[in-house]
C-alpha cells in the first residue's frame, strides 16, 4: 500500500512538472560552464569556509597560516582561467571551430576580441533530438558568456536550423542572416517565433553582402546571385567567405551542389581559402574539380556524422582532394575539428577533438 501511494504522489509530481514545462515556467537559460579550475576553486572555498568554522584544527597558527594561502589559491584558480583565456584569444588570433553535430552542420568564428559569429546551428531530422541543446549551447557556453553576435543560417533545411532553435531561445543573438527563404512548415514557424520575441534584428544576405569585422577580418557572402531564385533549397544556400586582409581563410559553401557550384564559377566568383569546409557534408555530387581548383585549399573539413548512412563524405570527393594534396578531417571520425589563424595569416597545426592520427588531439 505504501508503495502505491508513493507511486501515486510521485507520477502527481511528474504530471506537474510537465505540466509546468508546457507552460514555459520551467525554461532554464544557458549561463557560463565554468572550467574545471574554477570549478575546483569553488570546493577549495567551500572546503576551506566548512572546516574554519566548525573544525578545531583550524584554530590557531595553522589558521593563520595555512587558510589564507589555501584561500586565496582557490580564489585564483576561480579568477586567472577567465581571465587567462580572454588573454589567449587575444593573441591576435582567430578560430573556426567545425562542431561534430551528427549528420549535420555548425560552424562558429571566433574572432580575436570575442565576438562569435555562428553559421548554422546543426540539427536532426527527428525532432526526438535536440543538437542545439547537447552540442551547440554547450560549446557556446564552454568558459564564454551565452552570446552571440551575428547567426547565419545558409539554408532552411533540418539539419542546419533546428539546432538554432536552442541557441535562440536560451543565448543573446545580436543579430541573424539568412539568404531571404524561410524554412519551410513549423521549423519556419519556430524560427519566426523566436527572432520576433527575442526582437533579434534579421537581414537577408546574397551575393556581394560583406561584413568588416575590424583587424583585417571581414565575411563576405558569395552565392546566391541574382538569376539563382529558382534553385534548389540546397543550391540557393549562403555561400561564405571569412578572411583576412587580401587572404581568404574559410570557405563555407553551405550544401550547394552542381547548380549552385556552376553558378559559381560563371559568375568568376573569387573562392580562393586555405580551409574548405565540403559542400553538402561532402556528397557525390558537389564534386567539382574545377571548384576545388578554384578555392585551393590546404585543409578540408567535412560536416558529417560517424558511419553515416549516405557514405558522406564521398570516396570519390576525398580522393579528389588528396589530389590536391588537402588532407580530409570528418568531424564524425575527428570529433569537433579547429582552424587557427594568427595575425600574420599563418594558419597553425589542425586540432582535433578526437585523436584519430590526423591532426594534433587537443582534448577540449
Amino acid at each position: 500500500i505504501l508503495i502505491q501511494a508513493s507511486a501515486v504522489v510521485l507520477d502527481g509530481f511528474a504530471w506537474s512538472l510537465d505540466w509546468l514545462d508546457s507552460q514555459g515556467w520551467l525554461a532554464v537559460q544557458a549561463c557560463r560552464r565554468p572550467l574545471w579550475p574554477e570549478m575546483l576553486g569553488y570546493w577549495g572555498v567551500l572546503t576551506a569556509l566548512a572546516l574554519a568554522a566548525g573544525s578545531e584544527v583550524w584554530h590557531g597558527p595553522i589558521r593563520r597560516v595555512v587558510f589564507p594561502v589555501w584561500l586565496l589559491g582557490c580564489l585564483a584558480m576561480i579568477v586567472v582561467p577567465p581571465l587567462a583565456g580572454s588573454w589567449h584569444r587575444a593573441q591576435d588570433r582567430a578560430q573556426v571551430l567545425v562542431l561534430d553535430t551528427g549528420m549535420s552542420q555548425a560552424v562558429l568564428i571566433d574572432l580575436p576580441d570575442g565576438r562569435r559569429i555562428l553559421v548554422d546551428g546543426g540539427g536532426s531530422w527527428q525532432r526526438s533530438f535536440d543538437v542545439g541543446k547537447w552540442a551547440v549551447v554547450p560549446t557556446l557556453t564552454h568558459g564564454r558568456s551565452p552570446v552571440v553576435d551575428l547567426a547565419i543560417l545558409t539554408h532552411g533545411d533540418a539539419d542546419h536550423v533546428r539546432g538554432l532553435y536552442h541557441v535562440l531561445e536560451r543565448c543573446r543573438v545580436k543579430a541573424f542572416a539568412f539568404n531571404g527563404r524561410r524554412p519551410k512548415g513549423e521549423d519556419g514557424e519556430r524560427l519566426d517565433e523566436l527572432l520576433k520575441g527575442a526582437g533579434t534584428p534579421v537581414m537577408i544576405w546574397a551575393a556581394g553582402s560583406r561584413l568588416d569585422l575590424g583587424g583585417g577580418f571581414w565575411l563576405e557572402c558569395l552565392h546566391p546571385g541574382p538569376g539563382d531564385q529558382g534553385f534548389s533549397s540546397n543550391d540557393f544556400s549562403l555561400v561564405l567567405r571569412f578572411g583576412w586582409e587580401d587572404q581568404g581563410l574559410v570557405l563555407i559553401p553551405g550544401d550547394v551542389q552542381g547548380p549552385g557550384i556552376a553558378s559559381l564559377l560563371a559568375r568568376e566568383a573569387r573562392l580562393q581559402a586555405e580551409a574548405l569546409i565540403l559542400p553538402h557534408h561532402g556528397s557525390r555530387g558537389s564534386l567539382d574539380s574545377a571548384f576545388l581548383a578554384r578555392v585551393d585549399p590546404q585543409v578540408a573539413v567535412a560536416a558529417a556524422g560517424f558511419e553515416n548512412r549516405y557514405g558522406f563524405p564521398a570516396a570519390e570527393v576525398v580522393e579528389a582532394c588528396r589530389k590536391f594534396k588537402c588532407p580530409v578531417y570528418v568531424t564524425g571520425e575527428s570529433g569537433a575539428v579547429l582552424l587557427q589563424w594568427s595575425l600574420d595569416g599563418v594558419r597553425r597545426p589542425v586540432h582535433c577533438e578526437r585523436d584519430n592520427g590526423q591532426g594534433t588531439n587537443s582534448g577540449y
